[in-house]
């Protein structure tokens, strides 16, 4: 069980294809800090993003072992073509970007991640 804690999902005709789960480890006593530094820093950088469709993050609520993950973020495109893109670019990065992905590293660390595929959809 996760509760969602921010994200957006622009509403399309049909639904998105696919969805990359990356399922993350924060430290409890930076839990705040980590869901502050993607709500504010990163998701408006995932908004300007052409490839993701929409973008979510989520606290794992149950079942949740001392030692499981804490958070989940979803990405979402419309095919695989775009999750390869969107891994591969590399892009020169400002000082403050730099500074923030290195304090968001510093609070988290990332399992696994996942990638499923929309079977069926009923709208």
């Amino acid at each position: 069980m996760t509760t969602f804690r921010g994200g957006f999902a622009p509403i399309d005709e049909k639904p998105v294809e696919f969805v990359q789960l990356s399922f993350m480890n924060v430290d409890p006593t930076g839990q705040y800090d980590y869901e502050q530094m993607e709500l504010k820093d990163f998701m408006p950088s995932h908004k300007k993003n052409k490839l993701l469709k929409g973008w979510a993050l989520h606290r794992i609520v149950s079942p949740h072992p001392d030692s499981g993950d804490d958070y989940i973020t979803a990405n979402f495109f419309d095919s695989m073509s775009d999750i390869y893109k969107n891994s591969n670019g590399v892009t020169k990065l400002t000082n403050q970007q730099k500074a923030n992905y290195k304090e968001i590293l510093d609070l988290r660390s990332m399992s696994k991640v996942e990638v499923f595929r929309l079977m069926l959809s009923v709208r």
